[in-house]
């Protein structure tokens, strides 16, 4: 296997990843709990939302973001095939410093499960400079 089709391959890996875990984060029933006391009566109700059910749709766009940074990457493989693997590096490391900031930023609720993500991004970019 040459080193084009390793970096299109953690690449799309990538890609999985961080729709993977857009889809888990926007239907997983447990990402909010919470509790609900009726006034008046002293039971208590546990309830569990997903993501969009607790903060609403827009929050889709959120988790679009990891996605689109790492489709992106993939699509610049193309730049290597067109002999211009300084201008693939280039954009691979800076997808990969957005997609690190996101994770950092987020990481107290969503940023920590688009990590694998951004490993799978990091070592591209390794790949992709070990080449050049």
């Amino acid at each position: 296997m040459n080193d084009k089709q390793t970096i299109v391959r953690i690449l799309a890996a990538s890609v999985i990843l961080a729709a993977l875990a857009s889809i888990l984060l926007a239907f997983w029933p447990y990402f909010y709990q919470g509790v609900v006391v009726s006034p008046g009566s002293s039971q208590q109700t546990n309830f569990h939302a997903s993501l969009i059910e607790a903060n609403g749709a827009n929050v889709i766009f959120l988790l679009a973001v990891p996605i689109a940074l790492t489709a992106l990457g993939l699509s610049g493989i193309y730049m290597i095939r067109n002999n211009k693997p300084l201008s693939t590096k280039s954009l691979l490391w800076i997808l990969s410093a957005i997609q690190g900031l996101y994770c950092l930023v987020g990481a107290a609720s969503i940023g920590l499960f688009y990590l694998p993500a951004e490993i799978a991004l990091v070592a591209a970019a390794f790949k992709a400079q070990r080449k050049a």
